[in-house]
């Protein structure tokens, strides 16, 4: 996040504070982005809800400096996504948004990143099969081979993503079975 000197905190932190934020935040983006390949704009939002922890969709316009149309369809995004909750401020009728930890490890995080990328297979196997269809034609195209390579990768790792998410959903009932007998 680049520095802005006439950035005000929505809560009024020191400007020492909130450039130790700011770094903390490039590092926590910068991982989520390189790492797990996340978008920038999701990274980034994700990053100021692990700082802050409940937000308001202007407070995180004023924090990211993006346009209130892009943070109502990122916080949309990550709500579908079950990373933020959104209640109603007592007395008003503006919203909090709230991510209470980092969403890796849940297991409904887990399911959607799963459900996601179900619904990416139909996607890269169409793509896949138009590239073996005009294959010949292209093949002497710079990058084909490579791209090629790549949806072909893809390809097999997304058609093995229902029976891992099956075993992931037996693991974790299994798991929600042995708590509940814990806690009679």
């Amino acid at each position: 996040m680049s520095p802005n000197a006439n950035f005000q905190d929505p809560n009024g932190f020191d400007q020492k504070i909130v450039q130790i934020e700011r770094d903390l935040l490039d590092f926590l983006i910068d991982g989520m982005v390189n790492v797990s390949g996340r978008n920038p704009i999701i990274a980034t939002t994700m990053a100021i809800f692990y700082t802050r922890k409940e937000l308001t969709q202007q407070d995180l316009q004023i924090l990211t400096q993006y346009s209130a149309g892009t943070i109502s369809k990122t916080v949309r995004q990550l709500i579908d996504m079950k990373i933020i909750t959104k209640e109603i401020i007592p007395g008003t009728h503006k919203h909090i948004y709230k991510m209470e930890k980092l969403p890796y490890g849940s297991p409904s995080y887990i399911m959607n990143t799963g459900q996601m990328m179900s619904g990416m297979t139909s996607d890269i196997k169409s793509l896949k099969e138009t590239l073996d269809k005009y294959k010949e034609k292209m093949k002497e195209i710079k990058g084909f081979t490579k791209v090629y390579s790549i949806i072909a990768q893809l390809n097999r790792i997304l058609t093995s993503v229902p029976q891992f998410m099956k075993i992931l959903e037996d693991e974790l009932e299994e798991y929600i079975r042995v708590e509940e007998r814990k806690n009679e």
